[in-house]
């Protein structure tokens, strides 16, 4: 049954969603002022982002477990109020050590907003509409991740702890508001962390490991060719990568009106497809510009993936713990891209995009042949 949701609590929701990947992307472009405040190399501290994102991916296997027994609206106070404790901390920081555990304590608290939220949009939203709400929130997380960089290297130009500061004060005001209250039972059940663990949700999470191993973690390679074929410095780099972004950011909308039209699982389908196609065309680029454009349709069409995907998981039984269980393998995905990826090009550059498209393609595969007796999705 769906429970209609205040307008200014609807907002805090796709707040919460932009707020996510923002945080997590703010230090990939400030790594050099870090280093510098802390007296260690800019690679140095570059562990800040696995830091951030070991964590995230790792609990969100039983966030929405937790969520789901314990309560969303109680779970997501909590989230909220370790978000601020550990933002402040990452802007108060006064060793490297502290600011690394401020960045485990953001990437833990955020494991349990983003499944949350999505649990949220899946309960309030009427389902012939469910589609274009799961394709907003989609493009906050894009609008999140997109402009995270450029945020954090203007305000690092005052000074990087402002930028810390400033989602301090955001999460404050997102605790403040919160969600509607739910019927959680009050109280965690060990046993009740594994609820979202089906097969069918390995089934999406398996699509969703596709996408974030195949797409959404192959950014760097996307500007490691750039600069190798085509002598890309680090702006045409920032561009060409940034236009994935921007693509995904105008596309999750109509990914959601798509599903809504059409189904989940045809627009999963296609969505692996055309992203499969689209990732393994790189190699075969002449100029900036073209994989500047490859890149955009490989990051729209995994929009596809990801809405569809997300619409998918909230329609099953226990959809709201199951949900989390399948964006952790969407970030694990992402995590292995560049330790399995990176050995292959370098050995055979084209392979380096072509066996992340066969992955696509094998998931695709899967998914096809998968057992046509679930209830139907969207």
């Amino acid at each position: 049954m769906t429970r209609p949701v205040g307008r200014l609590r609807r907002a805090a929701v796709y707040a919460g969603g932009f707020m996510g990947p923002f945080a997590g992307g703010m230090a990939a472009a400030i790594l050099t002022e870090l280093g510098g405040s802390f007296g260690i190399s800019a690679a140095a501290a570059a562990a800040c982002i696995p830091a951030y994102l070991v964590p995230f991916a790792s609990i969100m296997l039983v966030s929405g477990s937790i969520a789901e027994s314990v309560g969303r609206a109680r779970v997501l106070r909590i989230a909220y109020a370790s978000y601020v404790a550990a933002a402040l901390m990452c802007a108060l920081a006064p060793t490297w050590g502290v600011f690394i555990a401020g960045c485990v304590l953001a990437g833990s608290s955020n494991a349990f907003t983003t499944p949350i939220l999505l649990a949220t949009l899946g309960r309030s939203a009427a389902k012939a509409r469910l589609g274009r709400a799961l394709g907003l929130y989609s493009a906050a997380q894009s609008l999140g991740q997109l402009s995270a960089p450029g945020f954090g290297g203007l305000v690092a130009v005052l000074d990087w702890r402002f930028a810390y500061g400033a989602v301090a004060l955001v999460a404050l005001v997102l605790f403040i508001i919160g969600v509607p209250a739910d019927a959680g039972s009050g109280r965690l059940r060990l046993r009740s962390l594994v609820d979202g663990i089906t097969l069918p949700v390995l089934r999406i999470g398996g699509a969703q490991f596709a996408i974030g191993f195949g797409a959404l973690g192959m950014a760097f390679l996307i500007a490691l060719q750039a600069g190798t074929e085509f002598g890309s410095g680090p702006a045409e780099r920032g561009l060409i990568v940034m236009c994935g972004g921007l693509a995904a950011f105008v596309t999750s909308p109509l990914a959601g009106r798509a599903v809504d039209r059409w189904g989940t699982k045809r627009v999963m389908l296609a969505g692996l497809a055309m992203t499969a196609a689209a990732i393994a065309l790189p190699p075969l680029t002449h100029a900036p510009w073209a994989i500047a454009l490859v890149w955009s349709l490989a990051f729209a069409s995994a929009q596809l993936v990801t809405v569809s995907s997300n619409g998918a998981v909230l329609a099953l039984p226990n959809g709201g713990a199951g949900v989390s269980v399948t964006q952790a393998f969407r970030f694990f995905g992402s995590a292995v891209a560049p330790a399995v990826v990176l050995p292959i090009y370098i050995a055979q550059p084209g392979w380096g995009f072509w066996v992340p498209a066969i992955a696509l393609i094998a998931a695709m595969s899967l998914l096809a042949i998968s057992s046509g007796r679930r209830p139907r999705q969207g």
